[in-house]
């Protein structure tokens, strides 16, 4: 041990695992409850936990109001962002635990791999877009916000329309502009365990849709359509309307593209896809 403290360029690293005690591991990230939910899942109440698994840094910032009024944080401010799971516990003593930072590695909606963003703080229509005024205004504006009540982002809803709440919308990014785009995540009675919900088509890829097209499927009874992408939106010239059904916990979206008439309005249509 002493040799290699004098020759450390050496057996540096030998050194310092000499140094630490045998059966000794590395701690376990610190773990930060964010929000806690009573699931009942046929008919039995579980715990079902959103938590961050080490350190956690803003996004989307009251700070950086500039930011954060863009559309890329739109559903995000004022968050926070870090390694995000949810945890189920139930009450025979088994739990689960689910990754969800892996859903926002498809949409680049977090900063960085494996990372989530949650919305802490919800928005104001009256707060300022930037960060003007004196440094004491714009401090007296960040601590205003951190008095907000948390943001509610366990909204649980019975979306495959089997009876029970079982499942909540999970916001992974944005599509131009400002279009929050949604996972929905929870329990089904044809998968009973945490998961991600996917469609007939894509059985191994997490169903990604616009937070709208969620919703009017909710408040339908098995069926709903809803626009995705209109004509001249962003310079489109197609127009894109998206079609979703459940049954028995399974969803199909069918996606139908059409042309936009010089004139305005949907003209023919081109193609449909199963999504």
């Amino acid at each position: 041990m002493l040799r290699c403290l004098m020759i450390l360029s050496r057996c540096g690293i030998a050194a310092l695992l000499l140094s630490s005690p045998p059966g000794v591991s590395a701690a376990a990230p610190t773990e930060t409850v964010r929000q806690e939910r009573e699931v009942l899942v046929n008919g039995v109440a579980e715990r079902w936990r959103l938590k961050w698994l080490g350190p956690v840094k803003p996004a989307c910032a009251a700070t950086e109001l500039e930011s954060a009024m863009s559309c890329p944080c739109a559903g995000f401010a004022y968050g926070e962002e870090g390694r995000l799971t949810l945890e189920r516990l139930m009450p025979n003593g088994s739990s689960e635990q689910l990754d969800l930072g892996q859903f926002f590695d498809e949409t680049d909606g977090a900063s960085e791999p494996g990372h989530g963003i949650l919305r802490r703080w919800n928005r104001d229509s009256k707060d300022p877009s930037e960060n003007s005024g004196t440094s004491s205004l714009r401090q007296k504006f960040v601590a205003q916000v951190k008095q907000r009540p948390e943001a509610d982002v366990m909204d649980m809803q019975d979306f495959t329309h089997e009876g029970a709440k079982t499942g909540f919308l999970l916001q992974v990014g944005n599509a131009p502009c400002g279009r929050n785009m949604m996972v929905l995540i929870g329990v089904s009675k044809k998968n009973p365990h945490l998961h991600a919900f996917t469609s007939l088509a894509h059985p191994k890829r997490p169903l990604l849709l616009q937070r709208s097209h969620w919703n009017a499927l909710l408040k339908a009874k098995t069926s709903a359509s809803d626009i995705a992408l209109p004509c001249g939106d962003h310079g489109s010239e197609t127009e894109i309307e998206k079609s979703v059904t459940v049954r028995d916990g399974v969803f199909e979206v069918s996606a139908r593209e059409y042309a936009c008439r010089d004139e305005g309005g949907r003209g023919k249509l081109l193609h449909r896809t199963a999504e």
